[in-house]
């Protein structure tokens, strides 16, 4: 969850009255420095952008969907934070499509509530978090399995998706253990996996 190191950064901001230090002002030039000098993605593709629908077996999920403008890719299924599908993660998901790739973003909650489930100045406090929690629980192994199938037909069902090239997954913090679910659920189509800060439940004693 990136998001909460920048609620902690915004946090220390507010405390110290608005007022940043020269150490904290060289790091942040240094790092403005090195953002100036990123390249864009390399011979970034047009792409389509769209909401879509997924039926699954509890349902309708739905997924933000982004791919290619011409020709046939590697699908990937994205899995976003406990804090669901939302604006940051379908930046991330267009930056992947413009690498060429087509990229179904999923709503892990769409048995309850429609994407966004927070608002765009949501922090990660109990106000917030509670409730999130509340509707994760309510989640199994089995239902994200039934999910990933669901989503993975889709991709397959697409134009864009090359289905010679196998399907990669990649998820977020509490999202990134379901990526090891997915392999399992669908292991003739997943190639690769990958999860950034995965929560702790991936591991048990």
């Amino acid at each position: 969850m990136c998001d909460e190191l920048t609620e902690k950064d915004n946090k220390k901001f507010l405390l110290s009255g608005g007022k940043i230090n020269r150490r904290d002002f060289s790091k942040m030039g240094a790092a403005a420095f090195m953002m100036a000098m990123l390249p864009k993605v390399a011979f970034a593709q047009s792409v389509i952008e769209s909401t879509v629908e997924v039926a699954t077996p509890d349902g309708v999920s739905d997924c933000y969907f982004v791919r290619p403008a011409r020709g046939k890719h590697p699908g990937v299924l994205m899995w976003p934070d406990i804090m669901g599908l939302r604006p940051a993660y379908k930046a991330m998901a267009k930056r992947l499509a413009q690498a060429g790739y087509s990229v179904l973003l999923i709503n892990p909650y769409y048995r309850e509530v429609k994407a966004p489930v927070v608002g765009p100045n949501a922090s990660f406090d109990n106000a917030t978090m509670e409730p999130l929690w509340e509707m994760a629980a309510k989640l199994t192994q089995d239902t994200h399995s039934s999910d990933a199938k669901a989503y993975i037909d889709f991709l397959d069902k697409q134009a864009s998706v090359d289905l010679n090239r196998k399907i990669g997954t990649m998820g977020y913090c509490w999202g990134g253990e379901l990526v090891v679910l997915t392999a399992a659920a669908v292991p003739e189509r997943v190639g690769a996996v990958a999860s950034f800060h995965g929560s702790m439940s991936m591991v048990t004693d």
